[in-house]
Formats: C-alpha cells, sequence, structure tokens
C-alpha cells in the first residue's frame, strides 16, 4: 500500500516537471519504490494478506497475470499517450495508485502479531547498497564507455566484495534485511524462479 502511495506522488511530481530533463532527477526521489524486486516483494505479501484460507497460490497466480499484462499493455497505452503528451504517461498513474491505495486500506489485513521491537539493519543496507550500485555502475560503463577499462574492473571487484559482505552481514543480524531463510520455503522460491 505504501508502494501505491509513493508511485502515485512521484508520478503526480514527474507530471509537472518544467521539462523532460528533470525527469532524471526525479528519477531518483521514487527510489525505494522504484524496483521491481520491491514491488514483487510487496505483491507477494500482499497476496498472502489478501486471499486467505489456503488460497495463497491463486494470489500469486493474480498477481502474474496482472503483472504479465501490464507488461503488454503498458508500452502501448504510453505510446499512445505520448503522441499527446509526454506529462499523461505519468499522470494516468496518480488515480491508479490512488485507487489501490483504498483498495488496500478496505481488503488488506494486518498481521496478528508484531515484533515488539525492530531494528533497521544499517549493516545490511550499506553493504547491499555498496555491492549492487556498485554492480549497477559497472554494468552500465561497459556499456556506455565513459571512464577507462581499469576502473570498471575496480568497480566489479568492490561489488564482489560488497555483495559478499551483504551475504555474511546478513547471516548473522538477528533482523536481516534479506533473511535468505526465505529461500528455504519452497513456495516463496519458486515464485522468485518464475519472476527471473
Amino acid at each position: 500500500m505504501q508502494l501505491c502511495r509513493l508511485h502515485a506522488r512521484v508520478s503526480f511530481l514527474r507530471s509537472i516537471s518544467a521539462s523532460v530533463s528533470w525527469l532524471g532527477p526525479g528519477r531518483i526521489s521514487s527510489y525505494p519504490g522504484s524496483w521491481r524486486s520491491t514491488a514483487l516483494h510487496e505483491q507477494c505479501s500482499h497476496s498472502d494478506r489478501s486471499f486467505r484460507h489456503g488460497r495463497i497460490g491463486l494470489g500469486l497466480g493474480v498477481n502474474q497475470i496482472a503483472a504479465a499484462a501490464g507488461f503488454q499493455i503498458g508500452p502501448v497505452v504510453g505510446g499512445l499517450l505520448t503522441t499527446l503528451s509526454w506529462r499523461l504517461v505519468f499522470l494516468v498513474n496518480v488515480p491508479l495508485g490512488i485507487a489501490g491505495t483504498v483498495w488496500g486500506l478496505f481488503r488488506l489485513r494486518e498481521p496478528v502479531h508484531l515484533l515488539a521491537k525492530q531494528y533497521f539493519d544499517w549493516l545490511g543496507s550499506l553493504t547491499f547498497v555498496f555491492g549492487l550500485g556498485s554492480l549497477l555502475l559497472a554494468i552500465s560503463l561497459v556499456a556506455f564507455p565513459l571512464i577507462s577499462i581499469i576502473y570498471v574492473y575496480l568497480l566489479l571487484v568492490y561489488a564482489v566484495v560488497g555483495l559478499a559482505a551483504f551475504f555474511i552481514v546478513e547471516k548473522r543480524v538477528s533482523q536481516p534485511m534479506l533473511d535468505f531463510e526465505l529461500f528455504r520455503n519452497r513456495l516463496f522460491f519458486m515464485h522468485r524462479q518464475l519472476d527471473f
């Protein structure tokens, strides 16, 4: 539900951008909710909350069909909207985000038992951002070479070190950012494999 609200706000702000050149910096403002994996994680947990009584498989199936339909319909509708104005591509998300938020308020249920003391995994988050950020930057610089290839290799080494440190940290903290034990759950693991 937070993702719907964030997406609606960011889409509105992008639609009122002064020019297309403002969209790049605007992308940074949507960083927490922009990754597909974050969205899919949110959808997975909502499927668990929305479809009760052992019907989680149905929820995940509906989720996958909706995602596939969005990937097929989205570029077509986006192309049609850009013939009128590029701002409409972002404005169309505002009512969808509002509708998703309202639907979530009435349909989704919260977990029954929350942990009393929850902590943010700062070390895990920092190592993840460092490792994945280095990897993505290195891949981008291979595609669009702006600096010497030596620095790209150095970024790849940083990525390996950062992601290895992330794995080690997540195994040792009491409340990890990513609990690797989730991948032992067969339903969760298969869902992640289908998304990949």
